[in-house]
């Protein structure tokens, strides 16, 4: 059994293969030093007034971590990352409320949840018109402009919006690698979320958007990328099937690298990528592009459509 802390110094791994759990050691610890995890990706991305209140609700105990006390360089880094910048709590709360509401359970409030929606169009368009205005609050990594934005990237993959769903994974992804414990399952799934979207790009268009989060992501995104790499090279070393170098994840981990591609003057590579369908998609998703691009930006601070899925839309 491991304690959980906020700022942990190992974190879980689930081997999806064999069912097997195993607890990776991520941050130096000395002799004596008790091994911690977290139980939940979702309440270490809050603040700690919000935090320590939803784990009391869900878990039954008061956190008294080292971060919930404030003595954790990590940890401080981090509630630097997810406080708002400006505004007042009432602001943000009535923000937040117009797509998430609040948990609760016999002992409390045990975290948020977001608003069902008719459909995956709905939920876009609630998180597109609440983001902007969040966005005035804090940078990238404010916890209320995160907890939204995570909706968005769903509903945009759900319909398939890769051009757009990429520019907005990718700032997600980048903000994600500076708010959670390195090497956890959470970042494991989005980088991999990040790479199907990408698979899925027009390749006439795919150089220039990896330019552009390279250009607004880069720092976050090559973190994230070596940290996986170090994930990868621990499971292969336990002998977990999930970290094998099998051709194709080595492919996908160099796609995924985010280091911008080699240019080429060849006549024959320019022809080929500008062929009448590549092109048409191209043109098509450059309007999206544009607009994405407007509101991908924001510095953050801490570690250094068309419906085609309906129905009752209801996440975590």
């Amino acid at each position: 059994m491991f304690n959980h802390a906020c700022a942990p110094n190992c974190a879980v791994y689930r081997d999806s293969s064999t069912g097997t759990t195993r607890v990776l050691l991520i941050r130096p610890v000395d002799k004596g030093d008790e091994l911690t995890i977290h139980y939940s990706d979702e309440l270490i991305l809050l603040p700690t007034h919000l935090r320590q209140r939803f784990i009391s609700g869900r878990f039954g105990f008061e956190c008294r971590c080292l971060r919930c006390q404030g003595v954790d360089t990590m940890g401080r880094m981090v509630e630097a990352a997810l406080a708002r910048g400006c505004g007042s709590e009432g602001e943000v709360a009535q923000l937040h409320m117009m797509v998430a509401l609040l948990q609760q359970s016999r002992t409390g409030p045990v975290g948020f949840t977001y608003r069902e929606f008719d459909d995956w169009p709905s939920a876009l368009a609630r998180a597109e018109m609440v983001l902007p205005r969040l966005a005035e609050f804090g940078p990238e990594t404010f916890w209320a402009r995160h907890h939204v934005r995570n909706l968005k990237c769903l509903a945009l993959e759900a319909l398939e919006r890769d051009t757009v769903a990429f520019l907005t994974l990718a700032e997600h992804a980048a903000a994600s690698w500076r708010l959670l414990p390195p090497c956890c399952d959470a970042l494991k799934d989005l980088e991999a979320r990040l790479a199907a979207v990408r698979s899925r790009l027009p390749e006439a268009l795919r150089p220039r958007l990896e330019d552009k989060v390279a250009q607004l992501h880069g720092t976050g995104l090559t973190g994230l990328t070596k940290d996986m790499e170090t994930l990868r090279g621990w499971l292969r070393q336990a002998g977990c099937e999930d970290g094998s170098a099998k051709e194709e994840e080595v492919e996908a981990k160099a796609e995924t690298s985010f280091q911008p591609p080699p240019r080429t003057s060849s006549s024959s590579t320019s022809a080929a990528a500008t062929s009448a369908a590549a092109a048409g998609k191209a043109e098509e998703a450059e309007g999206e592009d544009s607009a994405a691009a407007g509101g991908a930006g924001g510095g953050a601070a801490g570690r250094g459509g068309g419906g085609k899925k309906k129905g009752k839309k209801k996440g975590k």
